[in-house]
């Protein structure tokens, strides 16, 4: 889970429905400190459900929480995801030959 600072993170979210998967539609991913993200192409997972993912890259170290909404399509409805965090460790930085606290 950890990252560092202008690392990309592989975000992801699979989604259900009945009849059949989505074929369309978008997926937004939110993060609170600001970045967002976008899939429109859905890998499909079975017959109900389909994979969208896409990266982020977070500027400063920190705790973050990402949201995922499926915005939806002509057949499928708006839904979102329960908030997930991540965390980004800052870049150690070395004073004198030693790490800095």
């Amino acid at each position: 889970d950890p990252s560092v600072p202008g690392q990309p993170v592989t975000v992801s979210a699979t989604i259900s429905a009945v009849p059949n998967a989505p074929t369309d539609g978008r997926m937004r991913f939110t993060a609170s400190s600001g970045e967002s993200c976008f899939d429109d192409t859905p890998t499909p997972t079975s017959v109900f459900t389909a994979t969208y993912a896409c990266a982020l890259s977070f500027a400063a170290g920190g705790v973050t929480t990402i949201t995922a909404e499926y915005i939806g399509s002509t057949a499928h409805a708006f839904s979102a995801a329960a908030p997930v965090t991540h965390t980004t460790t800052a870049n150690t930085v070395f004073v004198n030959g030693f790490e800095a606290p």
